[in-house]
This record gives structure tokens, C-alpha cells and sequence, in this order.
């Protein structure tokens, strides 16, 4: 905690400077604003409200020690609802109407490419503090977008190289359909494979985003017997897909692998059903 708190600061400060350095003389007592777009309600909302609060508690930190040359930070936070195109209108809220100095947050992986793609048109920096596909740094990055942490290249390639020193070698694939889902689910695939070259894909199911009942692609996954199961859901979804996997006695079938599943939320909404 207190090592990502530093790196926060250290991201607060540098994205400070860069705003100073491009603004005139006579706006140098403005404030900073920073555009915080994510899911604040919805599934997602478990994910989204303790890293809006982790922003706050780091911002009021660096404006009680005078901010960056007298010049405080302020947010401006607007709901997504967790889709790309209302992430897309806030960001061009924000930017023309609003007048934020940069634009930051997006949980789900779509949204932050949409608003990428925006940034970097009208040059304004955007800092992403969950999202994870790779894509977004990598083949859609570019020198306006940064994010503050892992993709889910580098998460995903380690889960599969972890699960091939495991005895499963036939897997099914529960993933949520959408950009982060099929991300994590292909790295996944990547990092296990090239561990455990004989492994098989017995099956996999792709939910849509934000469905409310599992229970179809629970049978399905049931039906075709796999060693062992890899779920690849984003914040939207996954709470409510462990509570019926719980119910549909998933977990006492099949080992089960979840990305993102040692996150510190998962035990205060989960509790047995972990």
C-alpha cells in the first residue's frame, strides 16, 4: 500500500509539472483538473469507488502540502455505467466544456481505448488506474496514455505460467465478452500453453457483458468435463458470476482459476462464496 501510495504521488507530481510547464504565466493559480471517468455505479462500483477514494486521500495528501506551486488539484468524476460511448461523451465533456487539464481513470478496457483514441487527438494526457488490456499501451498506445497498473499481458502470461505446473492439461475458458475478458483469457492461453505445450481447450463460453444469470454457461461447462477452469471476467461481472458459480457448486467439481481474484475487495462482497 504504502509503495503504490508513493507511486501515486509520484504520478501526481509529475503530471503536475507537465501542466504547469504548458500553461502561461497568468494561469498559473488555476487549479488542476483531472477528468475522472469510470464506472461508479453497477457491478463495477466495488472496483471503481475504493480507487476514486485511493485518488482522494493522495490529492488531499499533495494539496495540504501546498500542491504544485500553490496550484491544488481538483476532480471531476463522471459515470460511464461501464460502456465506451458514454466514456467517450464524458471525455469530450470534460475536455471542451470542462476544461480538465487531463483526463484519468476507466475500468473497463474499451472505454479506455475510446477515450484514448481521444486524448491523443486533442493532446491531453490520460492516466489509466485499472483497465487492463495490453492493447492500450501496446499496439493503441502512444505518448499521451500511461497507466498506473499491470496489463493483462504481463498478469495473464503469469497466470498461465503458473497453472502449467499444475496437473490440469484439459481446461475450459469462462470469459466475459468484451475487451478484457477476451485479453486476460488469450494471455492466459499464451502463458500456459507455451509452459505446457499438450494442453487442451476442451471448451470455453462467452457471456455477454453486464448478464445477470450464468447459469446456462455453468451447465455447459459442467457438461464438458474439463480438469480444470479458467475464468477471465472483469470487475462488471465477476462478483455476481462467483455467487452463482458458489450456488451451482462450481468450485467443489472443478479447481478453478480466477483472474483478479486475491484483489482485497473480493472477501467484503464474496465471504463464503470465495
Amino acid at each position: 500500500m504504502v509503495g503504490c501510495k508513493r507511486v501515486f504521488l509520484l504520478n501526481l507530481a509529475v503530471l503536475a509539472v507537465t501542466v504547469v510547464l504548458a500553461l502561461p504565466a497568468w494561469a498559473a493559480e488555476k487549479p488542476i483538473k483531472i477528468g475522472m471517468i469510470d464506472a461508479f455505479s453497477g457491478g463495477a462500483a466495488a472496483f471503481t469507488k475504493p480507487a476514486l477514494a485511493g485518488w482522494s486521500m493522495v490529492i488531499d495528501e499533495f494539496n495540504a502540502k501546498g500542491g504544485f506551486k500553490g496550484r491544488k488539484i481538483e476532480i471531476i468524476t463522471r459515470d460511464d455505467k461501464f460502456k465506451p460511448d458514454e466514456a467517450l461523451a464524458h471525455a469530450r465533456e470534460l475536455v471542451l466544456k470542462d476544461g480538465v487539464d487531463f483526463l484519468a481513470g476507466t475500468t473497463n478496457s474499451a472505454s479506455a481505448l475510446a477515450v484514448s483514441e481521444f486524448a491523443k487527438q486533442k493532446k491531453k494526457l490520460f492516466l489509466i488506474h485499472i483497465a487492463r488490456s495490453e492493447r492500450i499501451t501496446n499496439d493503441k498506445g502512444h505518448e499521451y496514455v500511461f497507466r498506473g497498473c499491470p496489463n493483462a499481458e504481463l498478469e495473464g502470461m503469469a497466470g498461465g505460467a503458473y497453472a502449467a505446473t499444475q496437473p490440469y492439461k484439459k481446461w475450459f475458458i469462462l470469459g466475459e465478452d468484451y475487451e478484457d475478458g477476451h485479453s486476460i483469457a488469450d494471455n492466459f492461453w499464451k502463458g500456459l500453453s507455451k509452459s505446457k505445450p499438450d494442453v487442451e481447450k476442451v471448451g470455453e463460453a462467452w457471456p455477454k457483458l453486464q448478464e445477470t444469470d450464468y447459469t446456462p454457461y455453468l451447465t455447459a461447462l459442467a457438461a464438458k468435463k474439463p480438469e480444470a477452469v479458467y475464468v477471465a471476467f472483469g470487475a462488471s461481472g465477476l462478483i455476481a458470476l462467483m455467487k452463482q458459480a458458489k450456488l451451482f457448486g462450481l468450485t467443489e467439481k472443478f479447481p478453478v482459476f480466477v483472474f483478479g481474484l486475491a484483489d482485497s475487495v473480493f472477501p467484503k462482497f464474496l465471504g463464503e462464496s470465495m
